[in-house]
């Protein structure tokens, strides 16, 4: 009993993120680098995802693909990640348009957004914490819990050898 107290004190309890949500962020994250490849190679960004998944782009010669798979560029939902090429072709933006399917909408998951506040938008994602954040948390409780345990035996040995006295 007195452990669950601590975590939930430590703010473990709730702070899980949904699986789609963590499934879409390393989606995200793993297309940026397939991104990251081709501007390697080709000294610039792709058109459209599809150029990464596809067989050869015919109008690049340093192209040395495929960088990613065709299922890559779909979300969990099913919906084609939305890409968009901006900065005079220097910057992108890739976003999953969430479960809602509204390009803009508050569920929109996007790489490189800090804030991560579509979280709060699906249910299970309460907290915007990060993983080492939660680790550390219950690095903490547990911590807390053996000091709670080695206490309370230490004072359950010092009774006893005070009944033999």
């Amino acid at each position: 009993m007195a452990f669950l107290i601590m975590l939930a004190s430590a703010g473990l309890v709730g702070s899980f993120r949904s699986p789609p949500v963590v499934v879409t962020e390393a989606q995200l994250e793993k297309v940026s680098v397939s991104i990251g490849s081709f501007r390697f190679d080709c000294q610039r960004l792709p058109d459209d995802l599809a150029d990464l998944a596809s067989s050869r782009d015919s109008t690049a010669m340093c192209w040395k693909g495929p960088y990613l798979s065709k299922k890559a560029v779909v979300d969990f939902w099913g919906n084609k990640l939305d890409y968009h090429v901006y900065g005079d072709g220097k910057l992108f933006s890739l976003r999953s348009i969430g479960v809602d399917q509204v390009l803009g909408s508050n569920d929109d998951i996007v790489l490189g957004d800090r804030e991560r506040s579509w979280r709060s938008f699906y249910p299970s994602s309460v907290s915007s914490q990060s993983d080492v954040s939660w680790w550390l948390k219950l690095f903490i409780a547990l911590f807390s819990l053996s000091i709670v345990v080695i206490a309370v035996v230490r004072m359950a040995r010092r009774r006893k050898s005070r009944r033999e006295l």
